[in-house]
């Protein structure tokens, strides 16, 4: 019995009386109630001889009278005299009294009034008891006011007692000064006393301290000692944590072998981040040899229990279909739950499937929340790229002096120092950009250039290359050809593609290194390969300067009216990009080919992409020359000159040179869907079908970033077979059919035609690779205007140039001779807001209907795809 007299009370208090005790309550009917009943059942005269003796006054009768009466079914009377009993102080009455009320304290009509009885069990030491009071009075809960000094007094009660908690709570106390001053050192003692009593919270906090030094001093070795007691005595999550301690080498010697046995126990309990963690060492052969199928096993575990970067990289499986059929709407599922989950790589990967549309519409301001939620949680991918976002708006507004442009300046700012701080070179390398142009921060050239360095020494490419061009022009005006080539080569090894074709002119002057053509070749070569025009126009120049057609010095000054006629060619493309389709993007085609889309079970079948098939397969001859005979200009008359065959019934296929055969691969759409000229020229004369995709499915305003920034790697370590992307994304580019806005192109065209041709007329052998350079360069946009006759179709096209050796290009061998194409990204059918129309001569129409509708639901583009007829007549 406690002596404190401030913690006794009436026994015949009347509210403790008046809740009574909840499981013994008669009008509920008979409830069992936790007794220990150690009586031994009763003949009716041992009852009769018990019931004088509690009648009488005996307590221990009243009590073995209440059990055999509740044994008999007669509650109201059991509980009657076991409150008796309990009233007068008998400890075993009040003990089962109080048993009955922590059995029922989550009924909320027992707030309050009802913890009596445990408080008298309390006070005549019950240890569990006085921890229930303890936590009580901490929460401010059962009815009681929040009173942390009544909290601290019952948890020393119970700490005295030997509860592990209750220690626990005591150490909370000191540490938080609740009911007493703070005192972190009489916290960590208590902390002490619950972890070796064998709390396994108070060992979890225990090791932390010593892991983090916060609260303790810092000591890897007694985070690994009490790691290990803990796991050893069971707690999952301790295991996990001494599992790591292994793999990372934390107060123990690195043990692959230790790491995955404990790993795997931990797994056994279903702790979902050992699951996953468990998946990695699977993938990666840590402590185990690798097994890619039991990484997917234990991965879709993971995901399952909630773990939410498991459902990241799980999502990022079925975005790439690694071990899964692709389904973009997975993905997107998947990385929402991480994301709401709190995952920030999820939320940096589900912002860029809303940015691009994988599985879900584009929309820019879901792009940008989830980018800034994610940045918010220190990702110093999001980070980068959000300010790269406000980086881009201050730069289009730099000239406008106002409070908005200086806060997109500010939030610039801080995002990429925050980027930097955190290591991310990216970061280090927009902050030089800032500090360069003097947005969001005090233009500092000395600053810039530090910043540079930084990113530069931390790996990134583009820095390097910045950093070569400082060495290159100081600016007190002096130049360091050899830190120069030192940086720029290093640029070009760490995958700068620019950097690589400066390395092959370094190469090719002699500039800090010793003059080599075959270096400079190889370089170029490789720059070409990788999408950079300038280099590929290099490439030709440099056959020229083998020939003896041009001299050395020429080289640079050469590459200039190519570079213009490139930059024309793509303002064409830019002012050519759809940007409003209200009714959709309209893709006639037939039966066949939108059943083999959505065919159950095979392989392809959620690929929802589209192949772009070389320009050879058109049925329109004029298609690709239109630019020759519209206008008959001398811009028109320049580009001919680089077309000798244009005229001719051997219409150049492809374009060879060097080694390469280029030609257009192209797909086409209309921005009209359901309408009769195009059913009968396009839509198998009413017997195909149309799919209806909205604008937003594809790439069209996707904003380029200033500047080129290392790709933010993903999640998880996927590629695609050989490391080569197979599809390309489906930007849209609208048909032009008017004449005077095709001499409008031309004329932007013809300076450097002109140029170009100034250039070409003197040399006795080369023409014929300017020819080649010149028609690659503008090969895309010849297929990106048509006759006037042709105008209503409203027509758009997805095109792009291909060497014929591409790893994109591709062949269909189900037809002979075999055709060849290449791939969009999936996009069709999946963007929600796409339509099926069936087509208006199509019988069975109802059928039709319903085996699409099937087949929609087996590839799960029933939520995002709908099916109609058309509402046109053919007779």
């Amino acid at each position: 019995m406690l002596t404190d007299p401030k913690l006794t009370s009436a026994s015949n208090a009347p509210e403790a009386r008046a809740g009574g005790v909840p499981g013994w309550r008669s009008d509920r009917g008979p409830v069992h109630v936790p007794f220990t009943d150690f009586t031994h059942p009763m003949d009716d005269e041992e009852f009769t001889a018990v019931q004088h003796l509690a009648i009488d006054g005996d307590l221990d009768a009243m009590v073995d009278y209440a059990f055999e009466l509740r044994r008999r079914g007669d509650h109201a009377q059991a509980l009657e005299w076991l409150m008796r009993a309990g009233d007068a102080g008998h400890e075993r009455a009040i003990s089962e009294l109080a048993a009955a009320q922590l059995s029922q304290t989550e009924n909320a009509e027992n707030s309050g009034q009802s913890l009596h009885w445990v408080k008298r069990a309390a006070e005549s030491g019950n240890r569990d008891c006085m921890l229930f009071l303890a936590r009580a009075y901490r929460d401010g809960e059962q009815g009681l006011v929040r009173d942390f000094k009544q909290m601290l007094r019952w948890a020393l009660h119970a700490a005295a007692a030997h509860s592990p908690e209750a220690m626990r709570l005591v150490s909370d106390a000191y540490s938080l000064g609740q009911g007493v001053r703070q005192n972190p050192a009489r916290a960590l003692i208590w902390l002490r006393r619950a972890a070796a009593a064998g709390d396994a919270a108070a060992i979890q906090r225990l090791a932390s301290r010593y892991l983090t030094g916060q609260g303790a001093e810092r000591d890897p070795v007694n985070f690994f000692q009490w790691t290990s007691k803990g796991a050893e005595a069971g707690d999952p999550t301790l295991m996990f944590n001494l599992a790591e301690a292994y793999r990372d080498g934390i107060g123990t010697e690195v043990d692959n072998a230790a790491f995955f046995r404990w790993m795997n126990k931990a797994a056994d309990h279903n702790c979902p981040p050992a699951l996953f963690e468990l998946a990695l060492a699977y993938r990666d052969g840590i402590g185990v040899k690798p097994d890619a199928a039991e990484y997917h096993r234990l991965l879709v575990r993971a995901a399952a229990a909630g773990d939410p970067q498991a459902m990241n990289n799980l999502a990022l499986r079925y975005l790439h279909g690694v071990g899964v059929a692709l389904d973009a709407k997975r993905h997107v599922e998947l990385l929402t739950r991480a994301a709401q989950a709190g995952e920030p790589s999820a939320m940096f990967n589900l912002a860029h499937a809303y940015r691009d549309g994988l599985g879900v519409a584009r929309s820019q301001d879901q792009y940008l929340t989830w980018l800034r939620q994610a940045s918010q949680l220190r990702h110093s991918h999001a980070q980068v790229e959000l300010a790269v976002h406000y980086f881009r708006l201050a730069l289009r507004g730099r000239d406008a002096l106002n409070f908005e442009q200086a806060a997109l300046g500010a939030r610039f700012e801080q995002l990429a120092t925050a980027a930097a701080e955190a290591g991310d070179p990216r970061g280090m390398y927009l902050l030089a950009m800032a500090h360069r142009r003097g947005l969001g921060v005090l233009g500092d050239m000395k600053l810039a250039r530090e910043w540079t360095e930084r990113a530069a020494h931390a790996g990134l490419a583009v820095a390097m290359t910045d950093l070569a061009d400082l060495h290159r022009n100081a600016a007190d005006g002096s130049s360091d050809p050899l830190n120069y080539f030192t940086w720029i080569k290093r640029a070009a090894e760490a995958g700068d593609v620019t950097a690589k074709r400066r390395l092959a002119l370094a190469y090719h002057d002699g500039e800090g290194t010793e003059r080599d053509l075959d270096a400079c070749r190889r370089w170029l070569d490789v720059a070409a390969r990788e999408g950079d025009q300038a280099a590929f126009v290099l490439l030709g120049l440099l056959d020229l300067e083998r020939d003896g057609e041009i001299e050395p010095s020429q080289l640079r000054t050469a590459l200039d009216p190519f570079m213009g006629l490139q930059a024309e060619v793509n303002k064409i493309k830019s002012t050519h990009l759809v940007r409003e389709a209200p009714e959709g993007v309209a893709h006639f085609t037939t039966a066949e080919v939108l059943r083999s889309l959505l065919s159950p079970g095979a392989e392809d079948s959620t690929r929802n992409s589209l192949r772009l098939y070389n320009a050879a397969y058109l049925k329109d001859l004029q298609d690709g020359r239109l630019l020759f005979d519209v206008h008959d200009s001398p811009a028109a008359v320049l580009l001919r000159g680089f077309f000798p065959e244009q005229r001719s019934h051997d219409w150049p296929l492809t374009t060879p040179w060097d080694g390469r055969e280029y030609s257009v691969y192209l797909a086409s759409f209309n921005l009209r869907a359901d309408y009769l000229d195009l059913w009968r020229a396009q839509g198998e004369n009413g017997a195909g079908v149309c799919i209806v995709t909205p604008l937003a499915a594809f790439t069209q305003d996707r904003e380029r970033m200033p500047f080129t920034l290392v790709p933010a790697a993903a999640a998880e370590r996927t590629t695609v077979p050989d490391g080569v992307p197979r599809t390309i994304a489906p930007v849209l580019y609208r048909m032009e059919y008017d004449p005077a806005v095709m001499a409008q192109m031309l004329e932007g065209m013809q300076p450097h035609l002109a140029a170009i041709q100034a250039f070409k007329e003197p040399l006795t052998s080369g023409g014929g690779i300017v020819d080649a350079l010149v028609r690659i360069l503008v090969s895309e946009v010849l297929y990106l205007f048509k006759p006037e006759a042709y105008q209503g179709e409203r027509e758009a096209r997805l095109v792009a140039a291909f060497d014929i050796a591409s790893d994109y290009v591709q062949r269909d061998a189900s037809t002979d001779p075999g055709r060849l194409y290449v791939e969009t990204e999936p996009f069709l059918l999946s963007t929600p807001g796409s339509r099926i129309l069936i087509g208006p001569a199509v019988k069975e129409r109802s059928a039709t209907y319903l085996d699409l509708r099937y087949r929609l639901a087996k590839s799960r583009w029933s939520g995002s795809t709908r099916i109609s007829q058309s509402s046109i007549e053919i007779r």
